[in-house]
């Protein structure tokens, strides 16, 4: 069993990660193996914010010496998580092409691993309850526009860091993913992503879900609500996912319908959870309250 949560600010930005993290203490029940969340600024081309796991502190000097031809806008540093991992942050200056070849590069490396590399994306993740995200360098700060969470029970592969969601993936670096449930044909699926050049970092089956999404985007043209709707086609088992781009959120639940999404629609935003539970530190007292229906895909739009 996990947990997830999601806001949609139908105008302007906010500081949402506090809220995100807030909304994941609510339903800390579901998973304390780990927590993240990703969070959506309007997108800056040329300046990217970086996170990258690595997996000790030589390795964060060789990531720093890699990134030394892209200019800082602040100087990155290495900050401490708890695992036995750091995670190099900084925000960078490059051309969009630069930083395709970049991210590729640091994340075709066995000690590291990019957890976000965007113009419009941070992701935030570390081991244990939610509250330990708020230690994050630029979680507070951050003018997010939308943003998805997890909170993480470990029940079929290791606690691991990278193994936390959400998840991204590079042929679509400012996709991301929050996932509830399990794949039944993780491997099958994977083989095929494979066979298509798609290199995995972990062995965790939400990550099955980051890679395809951002195939059907990227590589096949389609629209993320066209995508969702493939997926829950290719994908077997018990799921619902967020899903976070640039300019979009959308939620889609398998057809069995075992994995639920709450939604909490006001005027000025939209409220996603597990739980209902989870609402109820946004002052939440309008409004309309439904929970997405089996097999159905649901997409906001800025």
């Amino acid at each position: 069993m996990c947990g997830v949560a999601g806001i949609f600010l139908k105008r302007g930005t906010e500081r949402l990660g506090p809220k995100l993290v807030e909304m994941l203490k609510l339903i800390h029940h579901r998973g304390m193996d780990s927590s993240g969340l990703a969070l959506y600024a309007p997108p800056r081309p040329g300046r990217y914010y970086c996170r990258v796991a690595v997996q000790d502190e030589k390795a964060g000097i060789q990531l720093k010496a890699l990134l030394a031809r892209a200019a800082g806008v602040e100087p990155g540093i290495l900050e401490g998580t708890n695992s036995s991992q750091k995670v190099y942050t900084a925000v960078l200056e490059a051309e969009d092409t630069e930083i395709d070849r970049v991210y590729r590069e640091i994340d075709s490396r066995a000690e590291s691993c990019v957890h976000s590399l965007s113009s419009s994306l941070l992701v935030v993740k570390d081991l244990g309850e939610a509250g330990n995200l708020n230690h994050a360098r630029y979680l507070e700060q951050f003018p997010a526009r939308h943003g998805l969470a997890h909170v993480r029970l470990a029940t079929e592969s290791i606690d691991n860091l990278n193994y936390a969601h959400p998840f991204t993936s590079p042929i679509y670096p400012s996709l991301s993913i929050a996932h509830n449930g399990q794949l039944t044909n993780y491997f099958n699926l994977r083989r095929k992503l494979e066979r298509q050049g798609i290199y995995f970092k972990t062995n965790n089956d939400s990550e099955v879900i980051a890679h395809y999404l951002a195939y059907r985007v990227r590589k096949d043209g389609k629209t993320l609500m066209e995508a969702m709707h493939l997926a829950m086609d290719d994908l077997d088992g018990v799921f619902s996912c967020i899903v976070g781009t640039e300019q979009e959120m959308g939620i889609f639940q398998d057809r069995l319908g075992l994995k639920p999404i709450l939604v909490h629609e006001l005027p000025d935003m939209v409220l996603l959870g597990s739980e209902q539970i989870c609402f109820a530190g946004q002052a939440v007292q309008t409004g309309e309250s439904w929970e997405i229906k089996p097999g159905e895909a649901v997409v906001w739009s800025h």
